[in-house]
């Protein structure tokens, strides 16, 4: 086995290990956008409950404290999602860090098989010019030829 055809064996291992991490990448921003959307929905309905809630003139103290209560859960899950979101988009962006630099390692892999590919053919012509030669030589020195 040659060692363009070693290297080769080995590109097509990290091939396969790229598409692993390309699959991987797109399945975590599935999630991440997922867990936006939660969060844009609960900023939303925040928006919605305090402006249908504005008029508090007819309102008893046990619906102020409920208020109170829901619109602190409210912020309290929006901080939570917030998080989530936010240590997505940095897990999602280190993926894609990566995934960037296996890409180069393995455009630079595949050149060098490449070149690998190109001498080992260069070095096969030179061999068969030169076997080629040997029996043009021995012909002629035969008196065949």
């Amino acid at each position: 086995m040659t060692r363009s055809q070693k290297l080769n064996a080995a590109l097509e291992v990290l091939d396969f290990k790229l598409n692993k991490q390309f699959t991987s990448l797109i399945d975590l921003m599935k999630i991440k956008i997922e867990n936006d959307k939660k969060l844009q929905d609960l900023i939303s309905y925040q928006n919605n409950y305090v402006s249908s809630h504005k008029d508090k003139s007819n309102q008893n103290i046990s619906s102020i404290q409920l208020h109170h209560k829901l619109m602190s859960r409210l912020e309290e899950a929006i901080g939570i999602q917030q998080n989530v979101v936010h240590d997505l988009e940095i897990k999602v962006n280190q993926k894609i860090q990566s995934l960037q630099k296996d890409r180069a390692q393995n455009r630079a892999l595949g050149t060098l098989v490449e070149r690998y590919r190109i001498q080992e053919m260069e070095l096969k012509v030179r061999n068969e010019e030169r076997e080629l030669d040997s029996q043009i030589l021995a012909k002629f020195e035969n008196g065949t030829l």
